[in-house]
């Protein structure tokens, strides 16, 4: 759980925060306070993730996709825990 920006004490929990952004808020369980995470800093760590789905596809074979892909979702996942922090709404 990640702590809320209102009152500090965890209330998001990680898969809500990985569908945070564009406007999405999330509610914390704590207070109930609006949270939600910057708009370009979410667009910026997913721009990897589009790279390699667009790039990677003419370059390797279909069973090599799948790891990349794994390995991409993987590293956007921790972009996105680790760089774009919550911000209250």
């Amino acid at each position: 759980m990640y702590s809320c920006p209102h009152c500090n004490k965890p209330g998001i929990s990680s898969l809500r925060k990985n569908f945070m952004g564009g406007g999405l808020a999330a509610t914390c369980k704590s207070c109930g306070g609006k949270v939600t995470v910057s708009y370009w800093k979410s667009v910026l760590a997913i721009i990897p993730m589009v790279f390699a789905l667009v790039v990677f596809p003419h370059i390797f074979e279909d069973h090599h996709m799948l790891s990349l892909f794994t390995i991409l979702a993987t590293l956007l996942t921790c972009t996105l825990h680790g760089m774009v922090p919550l911000q209250k709404k």
